[in-house]
């Protein structure tokens, strides 16, 4: 996403939706221009980081090596969800530019 959208508003809403790699990334971008001075947006890195590295890892199917099919339905699920993620994420930016140009 373009730097044009990172405010600490789009930080909160991720943040808020649980959208933390969104928002951590955000808060980065924000932090970086702020040169480490805005102590609401360090603050948001850290809560962010931490968020990230306490969240549990996504539980992997458990499959046989042997498996085929069981491990082709998984790779078929990882990239539908991929699919659908990236599906949001053109939404979220179109709808970010309609408001834009709006202003």
């Amino acid at each position: 996403m373009g730097s044009d959208y990172n405010t600490l508003e789009l930080a909160r809403i991720y943040e808020n939706q649980g959208y933390l790699e969104d928002a951590l990334a955000v808060y980065t971008a924000l932090d970086e221009a702020a040169r480490g001075h805005d102590l609401e947006v360090r603050a948001g890195c850290q809560r962010m980081a931490k968020a990230l590295n306490t969240a549990p890892e996504p539980a992997a199917p458990a499959l046989a090596e042997d498996d085929s099919l069981a491990a082709a339905q998984a790779r078929v699920r990882a990239l539908v969800a991929d699919w659908v993620q990236l599906i949001v994420m053109e939404r979220r930016l179109s709808q970010l530019n309609q408001i834009r140009d709006r202003a």
